[in-house]
């Protein structure tokens, strides 16, 4: 394959250069060693050139997403662009922001003295005190978020274009760094002393009560939300593939295909286990798998993502194949059934940025083959690097897998042919608060988009199960309904908004972003 070509040659490349680099100077014969380096390092790239070229012909798509040439403001302005639409985009940089502004008619830059560190400490302040109720704390945690945070981000992040925006009803954002970890629609447009003296009045007031719900003063701010629908994409090239090399459509047998429920710990008294390679790629994601005392991993089961995907089902009409607890498999996601559904929903935990994966196995001096936990002791350097991933069921005979869908493993193993993937249950899109980089959203949407989605819907962060099974009901019953699936969960979260739950006594509303605006949609 043309693919496996240019890996090769990108490895020899990479080893000429390295040998180059490391010869040392004035070793014997070493001018001649260096001329005969230099000509194949040439050579290679010489070659690797015309094997780019054949793929950017035959595979425009595969290129696009892995190898992207620039865009053009051209481009975007003639042939990807709709009426009504514009792109932002965002380039953090130590001492500055800049923003990309571009509609059909106009362009616009902005250069601020807005530092990527300052984005970075206020992002991180919203995720950590989002993470203190994810991990248990009181949700009454969630005061922490202030909303002059959240507008001080839109002055500095919207407000320098807002002039171009005037008009326009979606928006394509392609973000930087920590700003691929939060969603805009959460942003507070305004909020002068009358709009901040309101808010404290009703924070004094609530006693959760019916009438005076906890959280319910974040009724009161008006969000960027209201005023754009928001789709996000991984990279600029994302939105050159989507719309000029979309996958060509293929025969779709089944409405839905869902994995929920799976099967993360071994059931007291149960014969299933975890394998010797689930118990490697658990370890190797370290603390950021949940355990206990004995450091046996206790992933928190998703009991009501079963109900979620049945009723979704429910409401699709039309063949569907759900997975559910044991059967959830990462081998039955790779059989090849997947690019028959129209819709795909993946109900389950995310291990995403800053958390890691083992690359694979290291060789040892005999060829054989050793486990991330024994690298060290065999000597070996192998490389362990970030790999964001799903987790399906992970105990029991997994037929070979670990269990632990990856970022490779869906570029490689996975075809899709549908309208929407939606990873619907915690943290698929988010990332720990110390990563703070966005690079689990970047890769992992990009890699189901590779895959041939065309569009996700995915979550910045663990939201309690309840709230994300209305969300993702009313979402897909707006779809069933004829709603683009943009609009349909830009009309599944204003319910969300305006809705309360109770816990024990006390009434909660869910007007806090924290129910409402994890779930982002990504595509064009």
């Amino acid at each position: 394959m043309l693919r496996n070509r240019r890996d090769t040659l990108n490895d020899r490349i990479d080893a000429t250069r390295q040998a180059l680099v490391t010869l040392p100077q004035g070793a014997p014969g070493g001018d001649a060693r260096r001329a005969e380096l230099a000509a194949q390092l040439e050579g290679g790239a010489r070659e690797l050139r015309v094997v780019e070229d054949q793929l950017l012909q035959r595979y425009p798509r595969f290129m696009e997403l892995t190898n992207p040439r620039p865009v053009t403001v051209e481009d975007l302005q003639q042939k990807l662009l709709k009426p009504g639409e514009a792109l932002l985009t965002y380039v953090l940089l130590p001492q500055e922001t800049v923003i990309f502004a571009v509609t059909r008619e106009r362009l616009k830059m902005v250069s601020s003295g807005v530092r990527r560190d300052d984005l970075a400490r206020r992002i991180h302040g919203i995720r950590r005190s989002i993470e203190k109720v994810t991990s248990g704390e009181s949700v009454l945690f969630l005061r922490e978020i202030d909303p002059a945070t959240l507008h001080s981000l839109h002055r500095d992040l919207i407000e320098p274009v807002s002039d171009l925006l005037a008009g326009v009803d979606k928006v394509i954002v392609v973000g930087d760094g920590p700003l691929h970890t939060i969603p805009l629609e959460f942003l507070v447009t305004h909020w002068a002393p009358a709009e901040q003296q309101a808010f404290r009045n009703a924070r004094s007031a609530a006693n959760g009560s019916n009438a005076h719900p906890y959280l319910g003063e974040y009724k009161l701010p008006e969000y960027l939300g209201k005023q754009f629908r928001f789709a996000y994409l991984p990279s600029l090239s994302a939105l050159t593939s989507q719309r000029l090399y979309p996958k060509a459509a293929g025969t779709r047998t089944r409405e839905f295909i869902a994995f929920a429920d799976p099967d993360f710990s071994p059931a007291q008294g149960s014969n299933k286990q975890f394998s010797a390679a689930t118990k490697v790629s658990l370890d190797a994601l370290g603390s950021s798998v949940p355990r206990l005392r004995d450091g046996t991993p206790a992933i928190p089961r998703l009991r009501e993502t079963a109900d979620e995907a049945r009723e979704i089902a429910k409401l699709l009409g039309g063949a569907s194949e759900l997975y559910i607890g044991s059967n959830a498999q990462e081998k039955t996601a790779k059989l090849g059934d997947l690019k028959t559904a129209r819709f795909v929903l993946f109900a389950t935990h995310g291990f995403l940025g800053g958390e890691y994966l083992p690359a694979g196995p290291a060789p040892t001096e005999a060829g054989g083959n050793v486990p991330v936990s024994a690298q060290s002791a065999a000597g070996s350097e192998h490389k362990v690097i970030a790999q964001p991933a799903l987790a399906l069921s992970l105990v029991g005979d997994l037929s070979g897998e670990d269990g632990l869908l990856t970022m490779k493993e869906v570029i490689e193993d996975i075809e899709l042919n549908a309208d929407v993937v939606a990873l619907s249950a915690c943290n698929t899109a988010g990332e720990t608060v110390q990563a703070n980089n966005g690079e689990g959203f970047a890769g992992l949407t990009r890699a189901f988009m590779y895959a041939g989605a065309k569009s996700l819907i995915v979550s910045h962060w663990s939201v309690d199960s309840l709230s994300t099974q209305a969300l993702m009901t009313n979402t897909f019953r707006n779809i069933q309904q004829g709603e683009p699936t943009l609009t349909a969960m830009s009309g599944a979260q204003r319910v969300m908004l305006a809705g309360e739950y109770s816990s024990g006594n006390f009434h909660f509303s869910r007007s806090h972003p924290f129910f409402w605006a994890p779930f982002v949609y990504v595509g064009d």
